[in-house]
């Protein structure tokens, strides 16, 4: 018996995904449509492997274009699948259509449960966002907590992200400038351009208010606007930063 008998999923899963990827074209035809008939046709082959990943994938490609209702029961095909990676993907999925609904409660919890389920592709992300749920809700340490949680995973998007945001919680909400500093400086040196530019910006901006202090100078307040943020194209993540005024 072929591989392709015993995986049904596979190859509409492996279509879909060149086309959501861009590694492939569909002709005249629009590609998201086109990848999502092919994501349709991996989940209704009822793949054991492929279908949930599938709903996965297609979830996360909706939500990334705004399409939450679109997005939401695919992440529940994906979490009631029972596959020990993609069933973890519909969890987070969930927390983060909560998120983007303006349900931090219903989020922390979810992506709590991402961390709890141990899956190292998806820990990155829940711990980053975690973060960013408790900094909004102005838990700053357990955010603080947080983000030195998904620096401590490697990870080359989520790490530079909460180094630039543990920062920013450290010396704006903590009292702590000297780690702050230590934050900010991992964010330049982990080679994201975004990160470091921004990190950057803040330790200038840390060497400002020093010299402001120095010199007597009344401090201009800090603004606290993290948004959260999810995998998703360059571009789509919005933050105000501390800078002096």
């Amino acid at each position: 018996m072929s591989q392709q008998s015993n995986e049904p999923g596979r190859a509409p899963f492996t279509v879909g995904l060149a086309l959501l990827e861009g590694r492939a074209t569909a002709g005249p035809d629009d590609p998201f449509e086109a990848a999502r008939g092919a994501m349709i046709s991996a989940i209704a082959a009822a793949d054991a492997e492929w279908s949930p990943r599938a709903a996965y994938v297609l979830g996360l490609a909706h939500f990334d274009r705004g399409d939450l209702a679109d997005a939401e029961p695919l992440f529940v095909i994906a979490q009631r699948s029972g596959h020990p990676e993609w069933s973890v993907g519909g969890l987070i999925g969930a927390a983060y259509l909560a998120a983007a609904d303006g349900r931090p409660d219903d989020a922390a919890a979810l992506f709590r449960q991402v961390i709890e389920a141990g899956r190292p592709q998806f820990l990155p992300s829940a711990w980053y966002n975690l973060g960013t749920v408790h900094q909004q809700q102005q838990s700053f340490r357990d955010a603080a907590r947080c983000y030195r949680n998904a620096m401590a995973t490697g990870d080359p998007g989520f790490a530079p992200k909460a180094a630039t945001n543990l920062g920013f919680v450290l010396a704006n909400h903590l009292g702590d400038p000297a780690a702050a500093r230590q934050a900010f400086e991992a964010a330049v040196a982990s080679g994201d351009p975004q990160q470091a530019q921004l990190a950057a910006q803040n330790l200038r901006a840390m060497d400002e208010l020093d010299r402001m202090r120095a010199a007597g100078v009344s401090l201009p307040s800090g603004e606290d606007g993290v948004d959260l943020s999810v995998p998703q194209p360059e571009g789509r993540v919005k933050r105000r930063w501390w800078f002096p005024r």
